[in-house]
């Protein structure tokens, strides 16, 4: 009798796309730097952004740089904290500007664009 050999057995996804979920895949360790978009969220504090959001900004071209590791998306910790830096908005109080009563009033106040003196209504 010859020896037969088995074939090994074959795993079967649960998505038939792709080997893990994308829950298994938010918590595989890319590296230390770099997150995936669920990830980037539960770093954050509650509510500052949701996954939803980071993909509206991708798809809009905006938000923070990004990476695709085969159809995982992925962001670096590092580029991240840039990009927050690059759009710090300033919140010092801009110096008020002074300005003098009836001092922009010139002879465009007192006439239209046609030339004519704007005077009041005469009552009825």
């Amino acid at each position: 009798m010859a020896a037969t050999k088995s074939a090994p057995a074959k795993v079967q996804p649960s998505n038939p796309n792709s080997f893990l979920s994308k829950e298994q895949v938010a918590v595989i360790p890319l590296s230390s730097d770099l997150l995936t978009e669920t990830g980037l969220v539960e770093d954050l504090p509650p509510g500052v952004v949701t996954v939803r959001t980071l993909r509206y900004w991708r798809g809009r071209r905006t938000g923070p740089p990004w990476s695709k590791i085969g159809r995982t998306v992925v962001y670096s910790r590092q580029k991240f904290q840039e990009w927050i830096s690059r759009n710090e908005i300033n919140i010092e109080p801009e110096p008020t500007k002074t300005r003098r009563r009836g001092a922009d009033h010139g002879p465009s106040a007192l006439t239209s664009r046609h030339g004519r003196r704007n005077a009041p209504e005469p009552s009825r």
